[in-house]
């Protein structure tokens, strides 16, 4: 388990995210305006989540087996979203970031994205019907058996139609987040499914 899995690392003391705008159309090249962004004592990835949060995007953050004990402060003002992202990784190089349409993803780099069980490849996945089955036909067939699944109630059901060739369980875990509007949390042995807040 890491140091990240606790509800004491997951939620900060201080995090505020105010964003001037979220409207597709006033959007530029680095996403989403920001007003302020500010994190007191959070470890990277923790960042990570509350930016996605704050945004209302689906996400699916990916943690190593190992403790994340490293904390920092972050504050930002007049920005954007890829500037954020792109500061929360100057703070810790052993992730990165990929923005796809409709899902921001943070995983690991190096030798522990290559021994992620989310580095599977599987070479054909297709389902129609709900979040649960979903991640659950895809635990039998790209993650060992003994993971375990946390999901939010009202997230279950939520439909999800997935047809990937050749695609890593990341990439599965990224679209089925995009489709249903999650967040998802996984490292190694668990997947945790939240619904990703509406924002005003």
């Amino acid at each position: 388990m890491t140091a990240m899995t606790s509800d004491e690392t997951c939620r900060p003391l201080l995090a505020t995210v105010l964003l001037l705008s979220l409207a597709a159309c006033q959007q530029g090249g680095g996403g989403a305006p920001v007003a302020e962004f500010e994190m007191i004592d959070l470890p990277a990835p923790a960042m990570f989540n509350e930016l996605a949060r704050g945004l209302g995007r689906p996400h699916l953050l990916e943690l190593p087996p190992r403790s994340i004990n490293e904390r920092h402060d972050l504050r930002m003002v007049d920005t954007d979203e890829l500037s954020v992202l792109d500061a929360i990784i100057a703070l810790d190089s052993s992730f990165a970031y990929d923005r796809r349409p409709g899902v921001l993803i943070l995983h690991p780099v190096g030798q522990e994205k290559e021994a992620s069980p989310f580095s599977t490849v599987v070479s054909s996945f297709q389902v129609e019907g709900s979040v649960a089955q979903a991640l659950q036909d895809l635990i039998v067939v790209g993650l060992p058996k003994e993971t375990a699944l946390t999901a939010a109630p009202a997230g279950q059901s939520r439909p999800v139609r997935v047809d990937m060739q050749n695609a890593t369980v990341r990439d599965v875990l990224a679209e089925i987040a995009a489709q249903a509007h999650l967040s998802l949390s996984v490292e190694p042995g668990i997947i945790r499914m939240e619904i990703v807040p509406p924002v005003d």
